[in-house]
């Protein structure tokens, strides 16, 4: 495993922040523009190499689970997904590829953040790197934490110009 540095991040400093990712810098721009946005943090990792395998110091896991505790202060579940730096721009996609978790409890949110590392460095992953000139060794993924909406319905819209 290789050393990292943990950062958890929220609202305008996951705005401006690239290792956030699209997924969480589009959270931090809807809860700025006043939109009702459920609870979240992304949690960024920073290491020199990535293999899949990252090892979090006590401390950084402690605030880890700190924070998603208090997400889910009143018994709620969590979403834990992806938000790659890379992961879904003009050029290219990683839709569906790296892996998410539904309703996690708080307990397991360390477990759930090191298997969205580990899904950002997959032979599916690597493969679709080399096919498209992207560098081989990808940055790990930022890793949205947020609180689960029980939903009557839900969708996804994707648009291009």
């Amino acid at each position: 495993m290789v050393a990292v540095t943990i950062r958890i991040l929220r609202g305008a400093e996951a705005a401006a922040s690239a290792a956030a990712g699209g997924k969480a810098r589009a959270l931090a721009r809807a809860e700025a523009a006043g939109l009702p946005v459920p609870a979240w943090f992304v949690v960024t990792a920073e290491t020199e190499s990535f293999s899949g395998e990252l090892e979090v110091d006590e401390s950084s896991a402690c605030s880890i689970r700190s924070a998603a505790q208090e997400l889910a202060s009143s018994g709620g579940l969590l979403a834990i997904r992806s938000s790659a730096s890379d992961e879904d721009g003009a050029q290219h996609s990683f839709a569906g590829q790296l892996e998410s978790f539904l309703n996690v409890r708080p307990d397991y949110v360390m477990s759930s953040i090191r298997a969205v590392w580990r899904s950002g460095f997959s032979d599916r992953i690597l493969a679709y790197r080399r096919e498209h000139g992207l560098a081989s060794v990808p940055k790990p993924p930022g890793v949205l934490v947020q609180l689960m909406v029980p939903a009557k319905s839900a969708g996804v819209a994707f648009g291009a110009d």
